[in-house]
């Protein structure tokens, strides 16, 4: 039986006693279960005082970046074979990590890279939200990872769910050259969209498979460090974006008229977004503008280079004072 790492990089101790309860309760034995603290208090390590020895504890020494630091420093802390991650305020099934280590053996002959599951969305007093299923899944099934790619490409969207969704082997995200590749896209760091881009650095390689159970609960609440406004990487979500689509061009997933598309997208989304974070707006006309140089090192007509590029600038707030009003108008 394989080694699973059950790792939880947590802050928020409001729900963290039922997240790390539902992590100890797992029907898979042989596991490690590790939990690297960012709190500012003791609430987080008392917690985990109670149950014993089941727990490993670290003190992250790399507090901030709004939790990427953590979920660097427990990954790098994992032995396991597997890695099933889980954040402080969301709980897994007590199948969850049995299950999706038996859909990922069991389909090891498709080349298959990540296992996930339909997910139920939760509130503050766990009264269920919603059931999200995106593949419709009803029985084990394999899910091209190139297709994947290409649907968030296309849409801005991750239909596999966060990383509590989702287990994988650490072998898989090792280079020819030894490194891990982690919370990065083609070595750009990806802090808006990590599980993303563990997402499509797992699927350019391989397949995915969905275990038709539903094994994890997704918690929102106004406090979630997935809310507007509450972490200071969200609005980096729309520019981590950017390097999804590259990828899928860069290993010919999206191409010619899909790729334009893409790009006029995400294109028109950072304009959305540049209204919608007036403290970022100098950083959303930035990409704008590269996006501009850069179309024409995009492998497009020259029509769509220059259309994409011209469509970019005319985004671009140049009126003067502008920008400083956006910065100035509250969110």
């Amino acid at each position: 039986m394989k080694l699973v790492s059950i790792l939880i990089p947590a802050y928020k101790p409001s729900h963290f006693r039922m997240c790390l309860a539902s992590a100890v309760a797992q029907t898979w034995e042989n596991r490690e279960i590790i939990v690297s603290d960012d709190c500012p208090t003791d609430a987080i390590r008392d917690i985990v005082a109670e149950f014993g020895a089941q727990v490993t504890y670290l003190r992250n020494p790399n507090p901030g970046g709004w939790g990427v630091n953590n979920v660097n420093h427990v990954m790098a802390a994992a032995k396991g074979d597997y890695i099933k991650f889980l954040f402080d305020d969301d709980i897994l099934h007590p199948f969850c990590t049995q299950y999706l280590v038996e859909a990922l053996e069991a389909t090891a002959d498709r080349n298959v890279k990540l296992a996930f599951s339909p997910r139920r969305t939760i509130d503050e007093h766990n009264h269920p939200i919603e059931l999200i299923n995106p593949f419709g899944v009803t029985s084990t099934t394999v899910v091209e990872g190139r297709e994947i790619i290409r649907r968030m490409a296309k849409t801005l969207l991750n239909p596999i769910g966060e990383l509590t969704t989702v287990l994988f082997r650490k072998q898989d995200l090792v280079e020819p050259d030894g490194s891990i590749e982690f919370m990065k896209i083609r070595g750009k760091p990806c802090n808006g969209l990590g599980d993303v881009s563990v997402f499509t650095h797992l699927l350019a390689k391989g397949n995915a498979v969905a275990a038709p159970d539903t094994l994890s609960y997704f918690r929102i609440h106004t406090g979630s460090l997935s809310s507007h406004g509450k972490n200071g990487n969200w609005p980096h979500l729309i520019m981590d974006w950017r390097k999804v689509i590259d990828l899928a061009a860069d290993e010919g997933i999206v191409e010619g008229s899909e790729l334009y598309s893409a790009y006029v997208y995400l294109t028109e989304n950072i304009r959305a977004w540049l209204h919608a974070y007036p403290d970022f707006a100098e950083t959303f006309a930035g990409e704008l503008e590269d996006i501009a140089v850069s179309a024409r090192r995009l492998p497009l007509g020259d029509q769509e280079q220059k259309a994409l590029a011209a469509l970019a600038r005319s985004f671009i707030p140049h009126k003067k004072g502008l920008l400083a009003k956006l910065r100035a108008v509250a969110f």
